[in-house]
């Protein structure tokens, strides 16, 4: 057995991770079960499994992945048949911090780019992995904890089917791949070339990169140089040396594909500064991927899962009148009638045969109001990015059961593992464990303990195949603002109470019914928002903070059954002050059908299904260079550290500091910055401050609450857009209500 666990060891602590275990078999056949247990406190719980089939004489390799529920670094791996441990090892992870940015390296053709971990962002500490293909996972949970993949002299015609699936997938969803060219540009591209935005060419020897030392400030190494010719099939070329594209960018779903016409290796930078330079330039003009749809409060989501369609309690009225009969006949009926028949000393005999009467009437009920056949209850988001057919699905899976009974679950895709919401007491971490089978179909869930109408939650996190949205929107810009206006054209399942979201702005379409078009029109000006018939009240304070109520509408969500179901599962998934969305537009809407599929094995069962989609749309902006003012609704502002995104209000201790990171939608980024305002509102004592890129320090904007115009604005912004603001509190707590970002400039 040998075991590579992450890339190259690293796994993110809030990301899948991927371990791939190669067997070697020289005996005869096995039957068994791989078992992957993490060890902490001296204890070895049990994560997940695989079953393996190895023939005598054989060699397979498996892939295992970590759900990401903060783990230790340390694990074991087992090898299990018949009851026996055939072989353990064990193996360590690095863990990667939520914020800290993670960059993979495939190939020899890239050289040493340790000197990644310098540009990483501001209040950061980059990783840099070296990998091979093999290690690179075929399912694309695996890859969600990579922020860019550097592909150099590698044979990517070697990649199976699953590995190209799963890499695209991943740069539609956010990711970032930078492929290089030079003398092994022509293998690189072999097996992605529907990625890149170039058609690759045969390679050509120049004397120098007059146009890289232009571009960086550099002086390079004597050439000549080897350059991987390059035909722009889809794209925008960042940088041109004559006739020839060196740098080639191109805009895929919500990620980036860079090709590089040239090779990075040692002999083309002889200062660590200078290829830190280069790679600077890559990573900070593009934006950032869109937040993950994930499950980050507890409660919500569980009273959402518990709130089963199909189970309605007893009215009070029906509990009160089963008592007061009760009452009555173990009482004065019973008296009565005793009396009327002079045999009054039959009560010891009436009076239990009442009560078991009752009793046996009561069980009997509430076995009819159960059912008979467990309810499989699925909570779906689905998010799809600008033009992608396939969607990244976050769901929260309960299984009800009438009666104390154990099931067997099988579910779509890989990423299962049980929730830690501690519905009854079951240990979250032990009990969970070996039960997940992780097979090439999906998930088996084996043994899944359910008491009398109790629920088991699991949570299942895999990416399905959608028919995406057509849109036809473009964003025009007016004095103060944009308009967003065009059509919008629904794909084949029906989705009820949609919104346009763009902001803090977002438009009512109502239910769209399959192939159904709406008209978008949406003016994106105000910061503030204003609710019907009251008052302008303040957003929220990173932009996102109503979501929940954004995406329902008016309504009485405590009362209505459905409504609550719908808020409790939107709470779990955007508290207060998550990440929300994210900048761009937003269609939204609710369906009756989505992934995973959930099957209860060999016992029949009933499905309740309440989806969420979340499509991402693509839109046209004008393509001449003109000025633009960007309102505070196309810029997002989220803290910096994922620990301080508090379920509540932006609370803020005495002496303290929180980074914010704010980004205007990277469709309408500017390239030169006149004019900026901060727009801080709360309680308490604060100083602002603003990251000068420039001077790579803090530069102080004002103190106090109110609006702020910076004196260097174009300084403040990073070559990809992003803002970085410090709100540093006095000696009394501070409760921070409104803090926002407006900009104008020149396209």
């Amino acid at each position: 057995m040998s075991v590579s666990g992450g890339f190259d060891g690293y796994c993110r602590r809030d990301a899948w991770c991927p371990v791939r275990i190669v067997l070697s078999n020289d005996g005869p056949d096995v039957e068994g079960e791989l078992h992957i247990l993490e060890s902490y406190s001296f204890v070895d719980a049990p994560t997940a499994a695989k079953p393996v089939s190895l023939p005598s004489h054989s060699r397979k390799a498996y892939f295992i992945y970590l759900p990401p529920i903060g783990w230790s670094p340390y694990w074991k791996i087992r090898l299990v048949a018949d009851g026996e441990v055939l072989v353990e090892q064990r193996f360590s992870l690095r863990v990667v911090g939520g914020v800290d940015p993670l960059y993979v390296v495939v190939g020899e053709g890239a050289g040493n780019l340790n000197f990644l971990t310098d540009v990483a962002p501001p209040g950061t500490s980059g990783r840099v992995a070296y990998t091979s293909l093999d290690d690179l996972p075929p399912d694309p949970l695996g890859w969600e904890a990579v922020d860019l993949l550097v592909l150099a002299d590698a044979d990517t015609s070697a990649l199976s089917l699953d590995q190209r699936r799963a890499l695209e997938t991943w740069v539609a969803h956010g990711g970032h791949l930078v492929v290089i060219g030079g003398s092994g540009g022509e293998r690189t591209a072999a097996g992605i070339a529907g990625l890149l935005p170039v058609t690759v060419g045969p390679v050509r020897s120049v004397d120098s990169l007059w146009a890289l030392e232009e571009r960086l400030g550099v002086v390079l190494p004597p050439g000549p140089y080897i350059l991987t010719e390059a035909t722009v099939r889809e794209g925008e070329v960042l940088l041109k040396q004559g006739d020839l594209p060196l740098i080639v960018r191109r805009a895929y779903g919500s990620g980036v594909v860079d090709f590089l016409a040239f090779g990075t290796g040692a002999d083309l930078f002889t200062r660590w500064e200078d290829g830190a330079r280069l790679w600077s330039s890559l990573l900070e003009t593009t934006g950032s991927p869109p937040p993950r749809i994930a499950f980050r409060q507890g409660y919500p989501a569980m009273e959402a899962v518990g709130s089963i369609p199909d189970l309605v309690a007893p009215s009070v009225l029906h509990l009160l009148a089963f008592v007061l009969v009760y009452t009555l006949l173990v009482g004065p009926v019973n008296y009565l009638v005793l009396k009327r028949l002079d045999r009054r000393e039959l009560a010891w005999a009436t009076i239990p045969l009442l009560v078991l009467a009752f009793t046996g009437c009561a069980y009997l009920t509430g076995f009819q109001i159960r059912g008979r056949t467990p309810i499989v209850h699925r909570l779906v988001a689905v998010r799809v990015p600008p033009g992608s057919d396939v969607g990244r699905v976050t769901a929260a899976v309960g299984i009800f059961s009438p009666r104390r009974a154990t099931y067997d679950l099988r579910i779509a895709g890989t990423g299962v593992y049980q929730a830690d919401w501690d519905f009854y007491g079951a240990d979250s971490r032990t009990d969970r464990a070996d039960r997940v089978m992780q097979e090439a179909e999906g998930a088996h869930v084996v043994g899944v303990r359910v008491d009398v109408g109790g629920i088991r939650p699991f949570i299942a996190e895999t990416y399905a195949d959608v028919t995406p949205i057509e849109a036809d929107l473009r964003l025009t810009p007016r004095t103060g603002g944009f308009r967003l206006e065009g059509s919008i054209r629904n794909g084949p399942i029906r989705l009820t109470d949609a919104v346009l979201i763009v902001g803090y702005e977002e438009q009512r379409l109502g239910d769209l019914e399959p192939g159904a078009e709406a008209a978008a029109q949406l003016d994106l000006y105000a910061s503030v928002r204003t609710t019907p018939g009251g008052p302008p009240t303040l957003a929220g304070p990173y932009g996102w903070g109503d979501l929940p109520e954004r995406i329902l509408g008016q309504g009485e969500y405590w009362t209505d059954r459905d409504l609550y179901r719908k808020y409790q599962f939107l709470s779990a998934l955007f508290p207060y002050s998550g990440p929300g969305l994210g900048p761009g537009v937003h269609l939204v809407g609710w369906a009756e059908e989505g992934p995973p599929a959930v099957e209860v094995v060999d016992r029949p069962s009933r499905q309740r299904v309440t989806a969420l989609y979340v499509y991402d749309l693509p839109v046209a902006m004008p393509e001449e260079d003109i000025g633009l003012s960007i309102p505070p609704s196309l810029i997002s502002c989220v803290p910096e550290e994922e620990d301080q995104r508090a379920p509540y209000d932006p609370y803020i201790g005495p002496h303290q500091s929180v980074i914010f990171r704010c980004t205007p939608w990277v469709a309408i980024r500017i390239a030169q910055v006149e004019e900026m305002e901060v727009t801080l509102q709360g309680s308490g004592e604060v100083e602002v401050s603003a990251w000068d890129w420039e001077k790579g320090d803090w530069t102080v904007v004002g103190t106090g609450w109110g609006r702020f115009t910076l004196s260097s604005p174009d300084a403040a912004v990073s070559p990809a857009g992003a803002i970085r603001l410090r709100v540093r509190t006095g000696a009394v707590p501070t409760t921070i209500e409104r803090l926002e970002v407006a900009i104008e400039g020149q396209r």
